[in-house]
């Protein structure tokens, strides 16, 4: 079965969604538009039933700092060797938190 193609704008909505994780034209548009929540509701085999329900699906599938709880630029499906200030036993750390732990401990 072939998973259904978004509409070209998919990509850089989707991107400006993840870049600031608010609800705004772009978030709207993939809501809005047939092609872009087909795909999405295809892939992620689920079916949104809100735009608000859309953009919790999304916030939820980021990895969060341990320590602080602010969302970081990975998801939870991206393999650990191909994260930056992941802690083996202690899970993914922010740029932040990793600093201010590590800070003076480990030369970069």
């Amino acid at each position: 079965m072939r998973i259904k193609e978004p509409c070209p704008e998919y990509r850089e909505a989707l991107m400006a969604f993840i870049a600031t994780g608010e609800v705004s034209d772009s978030l709207i548009h993939i809501n809005n538009c047939d092609k872009c929540r087909g795909f999405l509701e295809e892939v992620f085999q689920v079916t949104f039933t809100s735009l608000e329900s859309f953009a919790e699906t999304i916030r939820e599938m980021k990895e969060k700092c341990v320590r602080c709880g602010k969302a970081t630029p990975y998801w939870k499906s991206d393999h650990i060797d191909s994260r930056l200030y992941y802690v083996d036993g202690g899970s993914q750390l922010c740029k932040s938190c990793y600093d201010e732990i590590y800070e003076g401990i480990i030369d970069e």
